[in-house]
C-alpha cells in the first residue's frame, strides 16, 4: 500500500540540527530534538550482554535473533553481522519483542565463505571481531553457528544497492529478500575502490584494513546532547540520513553510521567541506518526509515503510506510531537503479557467481 505516513510527516516536522562537523570532505549535521520517545528499547549492541542471540540460519537469506532480555532489541538496516557461516548484513530494520524469536532477512557480504570460522581463525589477531568479546567481558567464544554485530554498518553504496532490490522485492513479490546479484557486485567495487584485499570478498575488509583511517577522522566527530541521529553531506549535497528515536540508541549507533560514510573520501577524490551542510540537511529531511511510502508489516514488530522516490533510498520503521529508526541514503555511484554490470572476474557469461560460497579464490 503506498500512502504518505503521518507519523513520518510529523516526527521529521520537530526535529532540529546541530552545527555540522566535517572531515574529509564529509560533513555530519547532528539531529537533535523531535518528538519525546515513548516507545522503550535498546540497540543490539547493548543487549548481547542482556540476552540477545543472532545465529546462522543456514539459509544465505535468513539470520534468527533470539531476544532472552526483558526489553525489545533494534537491530538497524545494514547491520553487520560478523561470524557463522558467513559474513551478512540485514535486509529491513528488526524489531525484536521480549522473550521472542524473529527471522532476519539478510544479505551475503562475504561472498568466498561457507563455513564455521575455525578456533585457529579465531585467535588470529586479525579475525574480524571488533570489539573482541573478551573485552567486552564475555570469555566465552560462540559457537560456529553465532554471529556477533560489528560497530559497523554496511558502506552507502552497497546499502543502496540493498534497500533498491529490497524495494523491489518487496514490491513485486511481497517479501524481504534482496537481489544478492547487486549486492555482490556493489562490495566488489568498494573493495576494489577503497584498497582494501580480501580473498572471500568480505566488506568488512575496508574497515579492517583502513581502521587507522577511520579512527583518525572519528576524532572530528562527537555526539552533542540530545541527539538522535544524523544527516550526512559530501560533494555539496546530502548523501544519507541515520535516526532513531532515543539518544541513548543513538550513542550506540553514532561510531558505525558516520564510518559508514567516511568510506566516500576512501573511494572517491576527497570534496571540500559543504559551507551550508546545515540548510542542506533540512532540505533533505523536508524531501524525504512529504514523500510517498510502500507499506507492509516489519519482520519483527512494526511497520515497514519503504521510500518512493527517485535517487534516494530509504526506509522507516514506525511501531505503536513512533518512529522509531530511519535509514536512507543518496550515494551518486550506488548502482541501486540499475541492473549490475556483470563483472568477468565475479560472474560467468550467464550472471551466476564464479565463487560460490564455501570456495575461496
Amino acid at each position: 500500500m503506498e500512502i504518505k505516513p503521518a507519523e513520518i510527516r510529523e516526527a521529521f516536522a520537530e526535529l532540529a540540527f546541530g552545527e555540522a562537523q566535517s572531515c574529509r570532505g564529509l560533513s555530519v549535521v547532528p539531529i537533535v530534538g523531535g518528538p519525546e520517545p515513548v516507545f522503550d528499547y535498546c540497540l543490539a549492541a547493548a543487549a548481547r550482554s542482556r540476552g540477545l542471540k543472532v545465529k546462522d540460519s543456514g539459509s544465505v537469506g535468513q539470520a534468527i535473533a533470539e531476544n532472552h532480555g526483558p526489553k525489545p532489541v533494534l537491530i538497524p538496516v545494514g547491520t553487520m553481522l560478523i561470524g557463522g557461516l558467513q559474513n551478512r548484513t540485514t535486509n529491513a530494520t528488526v524489531l525484536v519483542g521480549a522473550g521472542e524469536k524473529v527471522k532476519i532477512p539478510a544479505s551475503c557480504v562475504q561472498q568466498g565463505r561457507w563455513s564455521p570460522w575455525t578456533r585457529t581463525e579465531r585467535a588470529n589477531p586479525r579475525f574480524p571481531w571488533w570489539p573482541r568479546r573478551e573485552q567486552q567481558g564475555e570469555p566465552d567464544e560462540p559457537d560456529g553457528s553465532d554471529f556477533v554485530e560489528t560497530a559497523q554498518m554496511v558502506t552507502p553504496r552497497v546499502k543502496a544497492a540493498l534497500l533498491g532490490s529490497v524495494r523491489e522485492n518487496r514490491r513485486q513479490r511481497r517479501n524481504y529478500s534482496s537481489d544478492q546479484r547487486w549486492v555482490w557486485h556493489a562490495v566488489s567495487d568498494e573493495l576494489r575502490e577503497t584498497g582494501a584485499r580480501d580473498g572471500t570478498s568480505d566488506l568488512h575488509a575496508v574497515y579492517r584494513q583502513k581502521r587507522s583511517f577511520f579512527n583518525e577522522a572519528m576524532e572530528a566527530f562527537k555526539p552533542v546532547e540530545n541527539q538522535r541521529g544524523a544527516v550526512f553531506v559530501y560533494g555539496g549535497s546530502a548523501v544519507g540520513l541515520e535516526y532513531v528515536s532515543r539518544p541513548d540508541a543513538w550513542t550506540h549507533l553514532h561510531n558505525g553510521a558516520i564510518q559508514s560514510y567516511l568510506s566516500l573520501p576512501l573511494r572517491k577524490r576527497e570534496e571540500d567541506a559543504a559551507s551550508h551542510a546545515k540548510e542542506i540537511a533540512a532540505a533533505f529531511v523536508q524531501r524525504v518526509a512529504n514523500a510517498t511510502y510502500d507499506v507492509a508489516e516489519a519482520p519483527g514488530l512494526g511497520i515497514d515503510c519503504r521510500l518512493i522516490a527517485s535517487g534516494i533510498e530509504g526506509t522507516v520503521l514506525v511501531h505503536a506510531g513512533e518512529v522509531v529508526h530511519a535509514a536512507y541514503t543518496a550515494d551518486p555511484n550506488s548502482g541501486s537503479e540499475r541492473e549490475p554490470q556483470r563483472d568477468r572476474g565475479t560472474f560467468d557469461v550467464i550472471g551466476f557467481p564464479r565463487v560460490w560460497p564455501g570456495r575461496r579464490r
